[in-house]
């Protein structure tokens, strides 16, 4: 069966498509608590409270990573603009809904994170990815509600 796109051409889209994410990302701050174990070797440790009698908390660290997206604010859209058919779908985006479409190195960074800061708002992760491309999945799409915390 003959393709309609020869394999150059379909790289080429590729490419238009990874040049056009470039251009319009912008940059946004993850924030992930490092994770550490604890295993309780001493008598002395109350699992109630999970610390050692008598000593300080420890604070836990948190690391911070840089990574580019492109960002859409979902409340500055009319509602009949929600999806591409203008149905109603009985589906209504929280104000401050925001979609993030990331790139493969982008999205490993995003996944596991706590806290997501864009434009200086913390966020959070409330939707699974969708995947996007016209011909391999070339980016991961995320929707991220404002963080109350």
């Amino acid at each position: 069966m003959a393709d309609l796109l020869t394999a150059a051409q379909r790289a080429d889209y590729q490419n238009a498509f990874k040049d056009m994410h470039e251009t319009f990302a912008r940059e946004i701050s993850i924030y992930k608590t490092k994770v550490g174990v604890f295993v309780a070797t001493n008598a002395a440790y109350n699992a109630l409270y999970s610390r050692l009698k008598n000593s300080k908390r420890q604070v836990k660290e948190v690391e911070k990573y840089t990574t580019t997206a492109r960002i859409k604010y979902i409340g500055t859209q009319p509602e009949e603009l929600v999806n591409e058919f203008g149905a109603q779908v009985n589906v209504r985006f929280p104000e401050g809904t925001v979609r993030l479409k990331l790139d493969l190195t982008g999205y490993n960074l995003i996944k596991t994170a706590g806290r997501i800061e864009i434009d200086g708002e913390l966020f959070k992760i409330v939707s699974d990815p969708s995947k996007a491309g016209p011909f391999d999945v070339l980016f991961y799409v995320l929707y991220l509600q404002r963080n109350d915390q």
